[in-house]
């Protein structure tokens, strides 16, 4: 079974598959319990679909479940800075558009 320390260590290796299983088991085994925890496993899920494995749409599910918890880190503003991106490069501007001036204001300055 995979820790959360082990997870972080091989997303730091840019170890991005074993990163993506190790996430993955500890969230399933309920290791994943923190605000802390929680942004570090979802962010590197998505960063590790996204920049690691190319891997777009898996991205967007984890940064989206990052988004969505509401937690006030640099984590989640990277997340919703990467959603953005990803969805600019979608030509979903509209979408993009509408989502990070509400979710910037609601979570990082409330």
């Amino acid at each position: 079974m995979s820790s959360i320390a082990e997870a972080d260590r091989l997303y730091e290796e840019e170890k991005w598959t074993e990163a993506v299983s190790a996430y993955k088991n500890c969230i399933a085994a309920g290791l994943v319990l923190t605000n802390e925890q929680k942004s570090n496993a979802f962010f590197g899920l998505g960063y590790a679909h996204h920049t690691g494995l190319k891997q777009p749409d898996a991205a967007l599910e984890w940064y989206s479940k990052l988004i969505d918890l509401k937690i006030k880190d640099c984590k989640t503003a990277a997340a919703l800075n990467n959603r953005g991106n990803i969805l600019r490069n979608r030509k979903e501007l509209a979408t993009a558009i509408i989502i990070d001036p509400l979710h910037w204001k609601r979570i990082l300055w409330n």
